[in-house]
């Protein structure tokens, strides 16, 4: 929990330096960074100087109680873009991420928001460049289990086995 809110005012702390008053996260990699959040790759996220909304659908209302409890959960009925002017209403200047969004719909927060948007790319990017140590101890595991399995690997392949044999050994 602590390295989400860490996360978390990271973010706060660019759209003070920016003067904006919510940021838009759309890019499944970055939603999961910043709320925990493993569920479907439409979810997005608002965050404000005081608030945190994550927006999904109702086939993951359980899994957001879950991973997300410390984010107030906006339920997409229909339209999402309904669903978030609902909550913008009290903000003059939104940053959105950009480079995940397709011009169209860009076009769409632009005309149907409340507020201003502005573009902004690779902004969680980076702050996902600096890893915490519990990050790095993770990758370092990940490194040892890879490892392991390649020393496994390398000792049952043979003459006859096909690569989806492997890669299924692998994955086994």
């Amino acid at each position: 929990m602590e390295r989400i809110e860490t996360r978390i005012e990271r973010i706060r702390s660019y759209m003070r330096e920016q003067r904006l008053d919510a940021f838009l996260v759309s890019k499944p990699e970055n939603v999961r960074y910043l709320s925990g959040f493993t569920g479907g790759a439409d979810a997005w996220l608002l965050v404000s100087a005081d608030e945190n909304y994550i927006l999904t659908d109702g086939r993951y209302l359980e899994q957001v109680g879950r991973e997300c409890s410390h984010w107030e959960l906006v339920r997409v009925e229909r339209a999402r873009l309904d669903s978030l002017a609902a909550i913008c209403d009290k903000y003059n200047s939104l940053g959105a991420e950009s480079a995940h969004l397709s011009h169209d719909m860009f076009q769409q927060l632009t005309d149907r928001l409340p507020a201003e948007v502005w573009p902004h790319s690779g902004v969680i990017e980076r702050f996902r460049m600096v890893k915490a140590e519990t990050e790095l101890e993770l990758l370092r595991e990940a490194a040892r289990i890879g490892d392991r399995v390649f020393d496994r690997i390398c000792r049952e392949i043979r003459v006859g086995l096909s690569e989806k044999q492997i890669a299924n050994r692998i994955a086994f």
